[in-house]
């Protein structure tokens, strides 16, 4: 398993107007990229694009050596995985038949699971410590349940490429490393393209390979955390005062104020 995404000179928007413009970055298997940048600077929109949710206007992305251009939607949803930022499934629906779902049209059949789309499941389960849940409706759960059941959902795919939005919204500080975590050895073990939208400058650059640190639909820097993260580079884009700290050997920020 293993698929590069190259994505060049990207410009994509809504209703015809363009929004991100000029984006570029490469993903290559194993590797972990996080969109960084405050509301409205167009990770989601980068995100969209990749998942197939929206045209290329202008540029090219290239997913396992497959090239899109201007015009085009990416169609590989049986290689490409996306966990959106706002956790949504059937309220009545047990979690282990949500998980079961999103193995469709990678393994499972319409109507039939095998043992191995379970084993996939059970899989996700744990890696995210959320094996409790399966018998649970998903309307019963939490909030950051229902984030740990959206990301175990998109894990459960075992495609080459996940993305996922705010992977750590909703939840408490424990599940913030538990799902950023288990999002780094997926992408070690597995060599998965992960690429992930968010905010927390104070965890995402402890666990990602690259930064592309996005404001206003425009690229600002991209590269490793350490080589290209900035404080008064970040208070600029975010309008805010940070505080620079290092955790395991990485560069972190905390807003002071």
């Amino acid at each position: 398993m293993g698929c590069c995404i190259v994505v060049n000179e990207l410009v994509a928007g809504y209703g015809g107007k363009p929004f991100v413009r000029g984006v570029s970055f490469e993903v290559r298997p194993g590797e972990l990229l996080a969109l960084i940048g405050p509301n409205g600077s167009g990770k989601t929109t980068v995100l969209r694009v990749l998942a197939g949710l929206l045209p290329i206007m202008e540029g090219s992305v290239e997913v396992c050596g497959r090239r899109y251009l201007a015009g085009q939607r990416i169609r590989a949803s049986r290689i490409i995985s996306y966990a959106p930022a706002v956790p949504q499934a059937d309220p009545w629906a047990r979690v282990e038949e949500v998980l079961l779902a999103s193995r469709y049209g990678v393994s499972r059949s319409l109507l039939l699971d095998s043992k191995e789309d379970r084993r996939a499941v059970h899989r996700a389960a744990e890696l995210l410590g959320i094996a409790g849940l399966l018998n649970k409706f998903f309307g019963e759960l939490s909030s950051g349940e229902k984030k740990l059941a959206t990301l175990a959902a998109a894990i459960a795919r075992e495609t080459p490429v996940l993305l996922v939005d705010e992977p750590i919204a909703f939840l408490v500080v424990s599940n913030q490393w538990r799902a950023l975590e288990a999002l780094q050895r997926l992408a070690r073990a597995k060599r998965t393209s992960v690429v992930i939208a968010g905010h927390e400058l104070h965890l995402l650059p402890i666990y990602v390979d690259k930064v592309l640190l996005l404001s206003r639909g425009r690229e600002v820097v991209y590269g490793p955390p350490n080589e290209v993260l900035d404080r008064r580079i970040l208070e600029e884009v975010y309008g805010a005062r940070l505080s620079e700290v290092k955790v395991s050997g990485r560069r972190v920020y905390i807003p002071i104020g």
